[in-house]
């Protein structure tokens, strides 16, 4: 058998698994990632390491399935770490995460200015929860698989963060009514322990 009739035969092997396990795979790298389009990558990325090791996969096919799952499995727990050594970065203002439409008036201007300024003052760890939970619009199970953190952390740091915005945004608004400078006070210990 040369080459090219090997290749063609795992070729047309990867297309019987998908068949046979494309579906399942899909669906469970889903329910890893919270996300059809990453999962949709992670099948891909399984397909792509079954094809290269199709010599070594194809001698038993009745561990197909388990080397599947155990691939897609390995390949989110490798996209989840990366992500965690890479933290989302904002810039320093977050206002190109927010979009760059101008502001229909001086009102919504101050509004966005003072949201900013108020974001701007969270610690890191309660701005990128406020960032997936809020402006990424994120379940609190996908945030928790972003941030590779338990769920019950991601709820208490947005509990803690809202805190701060509350108190931050409450003096703020009332500086801003009465035309004052605006300070915010120094949060306490207990806000960044979250």
């Amino acid at each position: 058998m040369d080459a090219s009739t090997s290749h063609e035969d795992a070729a047309s092997a990867i297309r019987r698994l998908y068949a046979e396990h494309g579906k399942m795979i899909v669906g469970y790298a889903t329910k890893l990632t919270g996300d059809r389009h990453a999962a949709e990558d992670v099948w891909q990325e399984t397909a792509l390491r079954a094809w290269r090791n199709w010599d070594r996969l194809s001698q038993n096919p009745d561990t197909t399935r388990t080397w599947l799952v155990k691939v897609a499995r390995n390949i989110v727990i490798d996209r989840r770490r990366a992500r965690a050594r890479r933290p989302v970065e904002f810039g320093g203002d977050l206002l190109s995460y927010l979009g760059t439409q101008a502001p229909d008036d001086i009102t919504c201007l101050l509004e966005r200015h003072v949201f900013m300024s108020v974001l701007n003052r969270l610690s890191p760890l309660h701005r990128e929860v406020i960032a997936q939970l809020v402006l990424a619009d994120r379940s609190i199970p996908q945030a928790a698989l972003a941030m590779c953190v338990p769920e019950g952390t991601v709820r208490s740091r947005y509990h803690y963060a809202l805190c701060a915005l509350r108190r931050y945004l409450g003096v703020a608004v009332n500086c801003v009514e009465i035309g004052e400078a605006w300070e915010p006070a120094v949060p306490s210990t207990a806000e960044f322990a979250a």
